[in-house]
């Protein structure tokens, strides 16, 4: 009997002694409330969850203007009605993705607050848009499509059925050159297809306006000036700063005369090519100067 009460007080002893270890581990590894309310600060509470877990907090909190409930406790978060954030300690309706422009000029969409604007990352060309991709804003300088060519292939190249229509390179604009120096076949399309085709809303244009223009330039001061070339105005009318060489003849006016033919020369003197055949304007001739048939 001695043995048996010896052993079941050695077990207890050490049960005792396990579970007292046991809670001074689990008081070591875990914050104990009590403490944490003694650091805080007369007026302030102890959060033990929530928004401000583990933090001292005010007893009561006052919210911005316009929250759900003027106070809340210190422990909760204030709150706006839905649909608001707070802005300058008010809640106000958010301006999150609403459309804007930034100080470039570039699309964008504000922050919550509408107080900054974000661009809008560059979007990729799609082909075949049901409607137009996107609209530029009307204070935007940017282009639309700006592309940097380092390499040596073309900067655009636009086909019809595998046909060059239009190329954009180092050189310039080229329109219906092929591979092999050949052109576009116009006849492949019905009669009257043209190279080259714009229309112009006369009404709408000034008589300042051209059709076609074409210029040099040259560096003058640091500054491009332009030298017009050739141009056809509004009405029709040619002018070209150089010589013109023309290698089929001219016909001219209402009746179509061909008043230079393919060699460059005038036909002859008639009323088919003169307008006016008096010779009275014709002083100082002597015979030398006229030759010809004397019949």
């Amino acid at each position: 009997m001695l043995r048996t009460s010896v052993s079941s007080s050695r077990r207890r002893m050490a049960v005792t002694r396990i579970g007292s270890v046991a809670l001074l581990v689990l008081a070591m590894s875990a914050p104990s409330v009590a403490w944490g309310q003694s650091t805080c600060s007369a007026g302030q509470q102890y959060c033990p969850s929530g928004s401000y877990a583990g933090t001292c907090q005010v007893n009561t909190r006052s919210c911005p203007t316009g929250s759900v409930s003027a106070t809340v406790d210190g422990c909760s978060a204030c709150a706006c009605p839905g649909g608001q954030v707070v802005c300058s300690n008010a809640c106000v309706a958010t301006q999150a993705g609403n459309a804007c422009t930034t100080a470039t000029g570039d699309s964008g969409t504000y922050n919550a607050c509408g107080t900054s604007c974000t661009a809008t990352p560059p979007e990729s060309v799609i082909i075949t848009p049901s409607a137009a991709q996107a609209t530029i804003p009307a204070r935007s300088s940017r282009p639309g499509i700006f592309l940097n060519q380092t390499g040596t292939g073309s900067i655009v190249q636009l086909q019809q059925s595998g046909a060059n229509v239009l190329t954009v390179n180092g050189t310039g604009l080229q329109i219906g050159l092929q591979d092999g120096g050949l052109g576009i076949a116009l006849g492949a399309g019905d009669a009257g297809q043209n190279l080259l085709y714009g229309v112009v809303d006369y009404a709408a244009s000034n008589a300042g306006d051209a059709l076609l223009l074409l210029q040099t330039a040259a560096n003058s001061g640091g500054s491009q000036v332009p030298t017009t070339r050739f141009r056809v105005d509004r009405e029709g009318n040619v002018a070209a700063s150089g010589g013109a060489t023309i290698a089929g003849g001219i016909t001219a006016g209402s009746g179509s005369v061909g008043i230079i033919d393919s060699t460059g020369k005038i036909p002859e003197l008639s009323s088919t090519y003169l307008a006016n055949l008096s010779g009275a304007n014709l002083t100082s001739l002597n015979a030398a100067n006229l030759t010809g048939d004397s019949g």
